[in-house]
């Protein structure tokens, strides 16, 4: 994805990106799309990828099943510093997404109030948590506790999890 997409882009890119982790032709999505009640032909599959189709909830959600992902993966940018672009030009940044991390705020005239600061404050907080995590593994490393063995197997079966 570019540095900026609209949410139909983003999309459209992170189906595609699906799509090839799984190896999968657009024939293959729209037999599974149909598996599933939709009436999706192979160019229905094209369309989406162009970007040229909008979806409805309802068919993210059974993109999402077909393509052995989640909503989020095929929602959600991938790069930290992605941004999405409203109909409006408004670009709020893509970490948005998945925490309301007050970057979008609105006045009394319902006008949203974008504030880059807040994003990037909450993009610090994260890096801060992760290095808090690292230094905590470390330690743990440092003094073979087996509770990092308990810990590492949870965080890799949840992985496998959402990879499948």
């Amino acid at each position: 994805m570019a540095d900026s997409a609209t949410p139909g882009e983003l999309l459209a890119s992170n189906v595609a990106a699906a799509m090839a982790r799984r190896r999968l032709q657009q024939s293959d999505v729209a037999a599974r799309m149909q598996a599933l009640g939709y009436k999706w032909v192979r160019q229905t599959a094209g369309e989406t990828l162009k970007g040229r189709r909008r979806l409805v909830a309802e068919e993210v959600m059974a993109l999402a099943i077909a393509l052995e992902t989640t909503v989020r993966e095929l929602m959600v940018p991938h790069e930290d510093d992605a941004l999405i672009v409203f109909p409006s030009g408004i670009k709020v940044a893509g970490m948005r997404l998945l925490s309301n991390d007050r970057s979008v705020t609105w006045d009394e005239k319902n006008a949203p109030v974008v504030s880059p600061r807040a994003a990037e404050d909450a993009r610090r907080a994260a890096e801060d948590a992760q290095e808090l995590l690292e230094r905590a593994i470390s330690k743990m490393l440092d003094k073979d506790d087996p509770r990092l063995a308990r810990l590492l197997e949870t965080v890799l079966a949840r992985h496998a999890a959402e990879e499948t």
